[in-house]
């Protein structure tokens, strides 16, 4: 046991307000490298990013050392003060994450001491040491992990930026790993609502993305369909909804979106389209993933003319058996006329035709334009041109969402 490993043992809650102390300090020092920018002028900037809010009066109790302030909340002031350097970052995170487990230590020492107190000094002999050495233990075991999830990480970025440097390995669909790409796959989690008008090519996009990102693609289509399929009572109520041309209630929608949002792989994040499709959609979405501490992290807005989606709308074709099989007569015809590649029949969509899109455009603009005006006034919308070669699309989204999260 080294002397400073022996000190924590000793007095644990010593220990942690000493690291507090310095914590504060090396955030007091690089404010002072920043410039000493004013704490309102940090926080006014914070908000305009739509990040993580930063009040002026909680930075200056971190500056202060009053408190340890949540790992959010530490990195964006990081970012503010010293940008988005990642290599700063993950030097902060490490830093962050000793402090708490000094907290946890200090507290759980503290817990061990209140329990002795009110016992018989001769009733349990030793007791306080086997508090002490099961505290040490289970600090000496976090920071092991710590230290071992830590290290993979800055492994397996440090093989895909090997690779984007030689070009010699794919992102798993055929896309060359770029340095844009390799950051990208490194991410701990992405959540990502998609945006655009009918016929942006929103589901084409994520089709790659989600390979990139290793995230799922989540569309309101396919939910309705397996809550059907599935005979859940939010898709019957749905089915009952269509089936009288009317519209399916919200609570309807959002709980089954919410379900899928719970599944194992969407844990680490989700590529959302075709929800929420309205402000009031959108506030209910934000309410439930807060209550899990979680938020959208951007919205990607793909951008066309609207004679382009009534041109991409009308030629599009689907498959009778698989709804996930698309194609168009124009710039992904099959192979053999009105055939899917797995035997199946193809079919326009009923509300495919020039006219029926136009409408959807129109309502769309009604609808949906205000929630990317939102996250735009936020500081969390991407827009990037939809029209064009998919490939090149799909690097112009890469690009943007790798500066975006520098």
């Amino acid at each position: 046991m080294d002397e400073t490993t022996a000190a924590e043992v000793r007095d644990p809650r010593g220990s942690y307000e000493a690291a507090l102390a310095d914590f504060a300090a090396a955030l007091y020092e690089l404010r002072i490298d920043a410039g000493a920018p004013a704490y309102k002028a940090i926080e006014k900037a914070a908000r305009q990013q739509g990040r993580v809010p930063l009040s002026a009066s909680a930075i200056s109790e971190a500056l202060q050392g009053k408190r340890l302030p949540s790992i959010d909340f530490t990195l964006e002031l990081v970012r503010q003060l010293a940008g988005a350097d990642p290599r700063v970052t993950e030097s902060w995170r490490e830093r962050w994450k000793r402090v708490r487990l000094l907290q946890r230590s200090a507290k759980a020492s503290q817990a061990g001491t209140a329990g002795l107190a009110a016992e018989e000094p001769s009733a349990r002999p030793g007791a306080f040491s086997i508090h002490q050495a099961e505290a040490q233990e289970i600090l000496r075991k976090a920071k092991e992990e710590a230290a071992a999830i830590v290290q993979a990480a800055r492994d397996q970025a440090d093989e895909l930026l090997r690779s984007a440097a030689s070009g010699n390995k794919s992102a798993g669909n055929g896309r060359r790993i770029t340095p844009s790409v390799a950051r990208l796959m490194t991410r701990e989690s992405t959540r990502i609502l998609l945006l655009g008008p009918p016929g942006a090519g929103k589901g084409t996009q994520a089709a790659f993305l989600k390979k990139v990102l290793d995230v799922p693609k989540v569309h309101l289509g396919d939910i309705l369909r397996q809550n059907i399929l599935d005979g859940e009572e939010s898709g019957l109520i749905a089915k009952q909804c269509m089936d009288r041309g009317e519209l399916i209630p919200d609570d309807v929608l959002l709980d089954m979106v919410n379900r899928r949002l719970l599944e194992a792989d969407a844990e680490h994040g989700f590529l959302l389209d075709g929800f929420p499709k309205s402000l009031e959609q959108l506030e209910a979405l934000e309410e439930i993933l807060a209550e899990d501490g979680l938020e959208i992290d951007v919205a990607l807005k793909f951008e066309i003319p609207k004679s382009e989606a009534i041109r991409r709308v009308a030629g599009r074709r689907i498959c009778r058996n698989d709804s996930s099989h698309v194609y168009h007569l124009l710039y992904a015809a099959p192979q053999q006329d009105d055939t899917c590649h797995c035997g199946g029949s193809l079919m326009a969509r009923p509300d495919d035709s020039r006219r029926t899109t136009a409408d959807r455009w129109d309502l769309w603009q009604d609808m949906t334009e205000p929630v990317s005006a939102l996250y735009g006034s936020r500081g969390r919308l991407i827009t990037v041109a939809g029209v064009g070669d998919v490939n090149d699309v799909t690097d112009r989204a890469i690009s943007a969402l790798a500066a975006f999260f520098g």
